[in-house]
């Protein structure tokens, strides 16, 4: 994680260090695929309620019963179907969207899936 004050975001991992190995999917709630992620924490609040971080992940599905807190992402490569109380949305890369936390949610990555995400849980 940078311990600079300001940051320069970047896709591809921050100060050299590249995207690691996370599990951030539940392996218990994919539908199909199989879930490979890598990411990085490129900011984390004292109370480590607050986190910015980079996202990528093989394709899979994933029926998420709660979603974990408030989160603003944007796409960086591939696309994401997110299915919420029979609506569906696809977004795409340059796409921005939020999702409220609680909310029962279906990620849907038919491709490499890559965002940036600021959640606060």
């Amino acid at each position: 994680m940078a311990s600079s004050k300001v940051t320069r975001l970047h896709p591809n991992g921050i100060n050299g260090e590249a995207l690691t190995t996370c599990h951030y999917v539940n392996t218990d709630n994919v539908t199909y695929g199989s879930a490979h992620e890598k990411g990085q924490t490129l900011l984390l609040s004292a109370d480590e309620r607050f986190c910015v971080g980079v996202w990528e992940c093989t394709p899979c599905c994933e029926e998420i019963p709660a979603w974990p807190g408030d989160e603003f992402c944007q796409v960086l490569e591939g696309s994401v179907a997110i299915s919420c109380e029979g609506q569906t949305q696809v977004f795409n890369a340059g796409d921005s969207f939020t999702l409220r936390k609680g909310a029962a949610v279906t990620w849907q990555m038919t491709s490499h899936f890559k965002k940036y995400f600021v959640l606060y849980s």
